[in-house]
């Protein structure tokens, strides 16, 4: 199913593996403020991949112009 003219180049990332780092995190700050210690602040880095679609194309030639 198509949703857009042209289909759009997007960055794939993987929910899944997003949603249970962020539950785990939430886990461990809840605990560490239930503990009386201050929750860590921490980066995550999670690889993606590049969708490339049609809307990364080069543009159509523009129409020739009119009465020629």
């Amino acid at each position: 199913m198509r949703h857009t003219d042209p289909p759009l180049t997007t960055v794939r990332q993987d929910a899944s593996v997003e949603g249970r780092l962020a539950a785990a995190a939430q886990v461990e700050t809840i605990a560490r403020r239930r503990a009386g210690t201050k929750p860590e602040i921490t980066q995550v880095v999670l690889p993606t991949a590049l969708v490339v679609r049609d809307s990364t194309a080069t543009p159509p030639a523009p129409p020739p112009p009119a009465g020629r």
